[in-house]
């Protein structure tokens, strides 16, 4: 049997020891703590970070919002052309068949059904991504 000598002290040995901390929050504002410490070096920064956060929020809000009635005023706009369009197509159909042109007329009644569906299969298609 193989015997060893018992360990005399901490001659050789060293140990280190390493705490690290980490911190990870999200959002406008600065952890409390860290807000704290802002002010503490420079009397009222923590009241400037707050209101900054605030006027990024509010200035974010009505970007959204332009973008927003931008968006429904594009929509109503092509609503109004589309109906515009059909109307004039519609008329110029009755036209050509008041004038005894039914090739001319049934082409147009064609094309316009073809442009309506296509314009609706491509939209269920290719949805627009939102913002």
């Amino acid at each position: 049997m193989n015997a060893t000598k018992p360990h005399k002290g901490n001659d050789n040995v060293r140990a280190a020891i390493q705490i690290s901390e980490a911190h990870h929050f999200s959002g406008p504002l600065p952890r409390p703590e860290d807000l704290k410490k802002y002010d503490d070096i420079l009397p009222g920064a923590a009241e400037r970070i707050i209101s900054m956060a605030e006027n990024e929020s509010r200035h974010r809000h009505e970007s959204e919002r332009r973008a927003d009635k931008a968006a429904i005023g594009i929509a109503v706009a092509a609503i109004i052309a589309a109906y515009i369009a059909m109307l004039l197509l519609t008329g110029a159909v009755f036209y050509a068949l008041y004038k005894g042109y039914q090739a001319v007329a049934g082409t147009i009644a064609v094309g316009a059904i073809a442009a309506v569906v296509g314009a609706f299969l491509f939209k269920a298609k290719n949805p627009k991504k939102t913002i």
